[in-house]
């Protein structure tokens, strides 16, 4: 048997207005934390972000590929630097996807971030971010 509540006072217009009233308060809310992040540098952010999910990256050097230079973690590949042309190859699975459907991101953001995020924490001076889906 179904059971139905009455709350006193509350008729079906105003609890209609108070719906309308929460839906109109979290657009500002949203609007507003949109503008913050804005305002506060989203690279910052995304820069924070980055140390925090991939900041313990080991490099790994091995006789097979002896122009290259692997960032990994629990045996997992990452980020791949080849030394001959200075290109950094970026999971796009992983890092250039995460930071694209988290942040909404366009590529040149992400490449640009990702520049900045590896000079300062990997010491990884000009490098260019590539997207690789093979790594």
């Amino acid at each position: 048997m179904e059971e139905t509540y009455k709350l006193k006072g509350v008729t079906p217009k105003s609890w209609w207005s108070c719906l309308i009233f929460k839906v109109e308060e979290t657009y500002k809310l949203k609007k507003l934390m949109k503008y913050i992040i804005t305002e506060s540098k989203l690279e910052n952010v995304v820069i924070k972000y980055l140390n925090k999910m991939y900041g313990d990256l080991e490099e790994y050097k091995t006789d097979e590929h002896p122009d290259s230079v692997f960032f990994v973690k629990d045996k997992k590949i990452y980020m791949e630097q080849d030394l001959e042309n200075d290109d950094l190859w970026i999971d796009y699975y992983t890092i250039w996807k995460d930071l694209r459907n988290t942040f909404s991101l366009e590529d040149n953001e992400i490449q640009s971030i990702i520049t900045k995020w590896v000079e300062e924490a990997y010491k990884l001076r000009g490098v260019t971010p590539i997207i690789d889906l093979w790594i």
